[in-house]
């Protein structure tokens, strides 16, 4: 049993030791989700961003992509810098953003992304840019059209993780039998 413990101590103090690596967000765009819920003033049990939401997240877990969830809300408790949005000192600043089938943000995060990508953070949308903005105004694509964004039109995890390793490569893995 000794050495059981002491095999759970040093593991622990190696898992105590490091801080996550997420550089990688998706957003959730709630305001999305709502829209879709109730279309025509019809409930919709069938809500098209929870598709590509959860076959975003299942593919990247499959690819050991790693990543967090985050909602609007909650995207506007971060701080701007140099290096990314930065929410505490327990994950490092995050550069690389997700915004899975969104049709319209929130005002507030409009002007944070672009904040975002004028900070050099990065974008990548899936499967549209959003239309509207909470408030009802046009969403200004003008300026979500640098190279700090990409666009793809269509679901494919294998495109996805293309852009993804040209902005964050994944750390080369070294698997030892012995």
């Amino acid at each position: 049993y000794k050495s059981f413990a002491d095999y759970l101590g040093r593991l622990s103090l190696v898992a105590h030791a490091g801080k996550p690596a997420a550089p990688v967000m998706i957003l959730s765009p709630i305001a999305t989700a709502y829209r879709q819920l109730a279309s025509d003033g019809v409930v919709n049990d069938r809500i098209a961003v929870d598709r590509i939401y959860a076959a975003l997240s299942y593919g990247l877990l499959a690819r050991q992509r790693n990543h967090i969830y985050i909602d609007e809300r909650h995207l506007h408790l971060g701080a701007l810098t140099k290096r990314g949005l930065s929410f505490n000192d327990y994950v490092d600043s995050l550069d690389v953003l997700i915004v899975p089938g969104a049709s319209v943000l929130d005002d507030k995060t409009v002007s944070l992304l672009a904040d975002f990508t004028a900070y050099g953070g990065k974008i990548l949308w899936l499967e549209r840019l959003p239309e509207y903005t909470t408030s009802g105004a046009d969403f200004p694509v003008g300026k979500f059209t640098n190279k700090q964004n990409v666009l793809l039109t269509e679901f494919d995890i294998a495109s996805i993780e293309a852009v993804l390793a040209e902005w964050r490569p994944l750390p080369i893995r070294v698997n030892t039998i012995g």
